[in-house]
């Protein structure tokens, strides 16, 4: 399980990390996995049930504690970094919040 969801937690940042409007994203990054992730982010981390924090600053071992934002790609090809932080980050993340709001 932990591999699926580093997985898709990679494909979905490469998606955003690529993708330069909302229109590229879809295109590159399936409906169906960032939805999945939507749901299921809350629900296996917890720090995340509390809603994004404001933009600019992300959750993990490097955003909280300079109040700084943590690059996505940076956070997924770190080997320490587990997919639980990963996602944490992700979950921050504006664009994939603007996810919502895209036709699924």
């Amino acid at each position: 399980m932990d591999f699926c969801l580093r997985f898709c937690v990679a494909a979905v940042c490469y998606g955003l990390c690529r993708g330069n409007s909302p229109e590229r994203v879809q295109e590159l990054v399936p409906s169906i996995l960032y939805r999945k992730l939507l749901y299921l982010i809350p629900r296996l981390v917890p720090a995340t049930r509390v809603g994004p924090e404001p933009a600019g600053q992300a959750l993990g071992p490097m955003g909280a504690e300079r109040g700084e934002r943590v690059p996505l790609w940076e956070n997924i090809t770190d080997p320490c970094a587990s997919w639980r932080s990963s996602a944490s980050v992700l979950w921050t993340h504006p664009d994939f919040q603007a996810l919502r709001t895209l036709p699924g």
